[in-house]
């Protein structure tokens, strides 16, 4: 696996443009991917941080919303000022398989005494918009001692595979043997496998009394990803750094009004949703149970919104739907059975007319030059998927740092899609050939 991703020829203009925003490493440090690895479709808490689609760096999932990563791959001076709101984090094997998920970040930091000249106290942590339903990895709390020295540790991260192959996205791994340690990091070595361009941020897990913990963070190591790799040691930061960011901003749950639901409280906690309510069709859905009559349909726009039904015929014509939206009676693969759907698009699905954001159910209401104002919603990799039909992630033409869905250009006269500013993943390696990023 390597640090960062090859892309210095081209990017050569941009080093010097950052020079006076950061000074570089001293001799002979790199931060960079994953060498003499292998794929690795498991270890579901090690993620990629992605910009425009691409990798540049690796991180671990810490707690059901916190990921750790180094401070290098969140800090505007290194990343060539792109912060933590234009980036996501991708859960998955690699980049841009059906089967992966990228979140966004609603928060992040880098510890307060990160040093770019020196590299010290390279760790950061961020926090996605939500939580997600992976197992994070247990923490290291044991300090190292003499007994450490030659123990294995498992690298992995989404980088290069080499000092001169530039493809990276996919999860990879390997094993190296600590070498030697100081109150702050440590170092690895001595082995085929190594960390390269790309795995930055990524971790190093360590066994210990039987159970594997996050025990480093991927910083820099030698510009060829052959000889030598220095993690972040996780215990030296644990009580100081990471867990006051945890518990600041997950609490433990209680059974005054947090946000957050106990199932237990007595009266009912606030925060939990009543014990069922049903809703009634064409209202907002994630199951059949959810429905007065148990059927709950995906909207043909966009499959991520749904909504009630009900079986229907002639004498049970459908109800009126929220806000006196039509609904009609349509046929189903079954000829014995109709059921309600909406009479014409679904309200408050990317295209619907809208005049605030509150019409939209993704709560984003764009309005183009000579277009009437319609609904779209957010999306993470341009050009991707994650936009309906007749749609395409692009920039938002209002300015904000984020990706919307935009109607592709023959349905809104000739206008392209998509922006055309460089991506995260080019800012970074050329900025830092020297650090172990992923471009």
């Amino acid at each position: 696996m390597t640090r960062e991703t090859s892309v210095l020829e081209s990017l050569s203009g941009l080093v010097l443009m950052l020079v006076g925003a950061c000074q570089t490493p001293g001799p002979g440090r790199v931060t960079r991917p994953i060498v003499g690895g292998e794929v690795d479709l498991g270890d579901p808490a090690v993620v990629a941080l992605v910009h425009r689609g691409k990798d540049f760096c690796s991180g671990t999932l810490v707690s059901p919303r916190v990921v750790g990563t180094a401070a290098h791959c969140l800090d505007p001076r290194i990343t060539g000022g792109v912060t933590f709101a234009q980036m996501g984090v991708f859960f998955g094997a690699k980049l841009g398989a059906a089967d992966g998920e990228t979140l966004a970040i609603a928060d992040a930091k880098f510890h307060e005494e990160w040093d770019t000249t020196t590299l010290a106290n390279d760790i950061g942590v961020l926090r996605l918009e939500k939580e997600v339903d992976v197992p994070p990895m247990p923490l290291n709390t044991a300090p190292f001692s003499a007994e450490t020295i030659g123990a294995t540790v498992r690298i992995l991260g989404y980088g290069v595979q080499s000092a001169t192959n530039a493809a990276s996205g996919e999860k990879r791994a390997a094993t190296s043997k600590v070498t030697e340690f100081t109150s702050t990091d440590f170092t690895y070595g001595g082995t085929p496998g190594q960390t390269c361009y790309g795995d930055s941020g990524g971790p190093a897990f360590l066994t210990v009394d039987g159970t594997e913990v996050f025990a480093g963070v991927t910083s820099w190591g030698d510009p060829d990803c052959k000889d030598t790799g220095v993690d972040t040691r996780v215990d030296a930061y644990v009580d100081s750094f990471v867990m006051p960011y945890i518990e600041q901003r997950e609490p433990e749950p209680s059974c005054d009004s947090d946000g957050k639901c106990v199932a237990d409280c007595e009266p009912r906690d606030s925060d939990c949703p009543p014990l069922k309510i049903r809703y009634a069709p064409g209202e907002a859905c994630l199951e059949h149970d959810d429905c007065l009559d148990a059927l709950c349909l995906a909207a043909p726009e966009d499959t991520s919104v749904h909504y009630c039904s009900q079986i229907c015929d002639k004498a049970a014509p459908c109800p009126t739907g929220p806000n006196d939206a039509p609904l009609e009676c349509a046929p189903t693969n079954n000829p014995k059975i109709d059921v309600c759907v909406f009479d014409g698009q679904t309200p408050g699905t990317v295209g619907w007319p809208c005049d605030t954001s509150s019409d939209c159910l993704k709560d984003v209401c764009l309005g183009l030059p000579g277009k009437a104002s319609f609904c779209s919603k957010p999306c993470y990799s341009l050009g991707g998927g994650d936009c309906p039909l007749d749609y395409a992630c692009a920039d938002d033409p209002t300015g904000s740092p984020h990706f919307v869905c935009l109607p592709l250009p023959s349905h809104r006269g000739g206008c392209g899609a998509g922006g055309g500013s460089s991506s995260l993943a080019a800012l970074l390696f050329l900025a830092l050939a020297r650090r172990r990023l992923a471009v």
